[in-house]
């Protein structure tokens, strides 16, 4: 594969293999670049998945202090 320049953007294609998983035209991707330099993409859809799971393992670790700021919170 290589970069192609089309209008104002880099584009890379995909091969339509990739369509199985998910990358179909129209799908929307989240492209984040790693401390190594590599880019990662991946469907919106998962992206957000994957950010609702960690906030609930965050929220569930520490239970204890958002209460404490909850019940701070209603006092107020």
């Amino acid at each position: 594969m290589r970069i192609r320049r089309v209008g104002n953007s880099n584009m890379v294609a995909l091969p339509i293999e990739f369509e199985a998983a998910g990358y179909r035209p129209g799908v929307e991707v989240v492209v984040q670049e790693t401390p190594r330099g590599e880019l990662r993409i991946v469907r919106a859809d998962l992206a957000h998945e994957s950010t609702r799971e960690a906030a609930a393992r965050l929220a569930e670790r520490h239970r204890a202090t958002l209460d404490r700021l909850d019940e701070h919170d209603r006092q107020g």
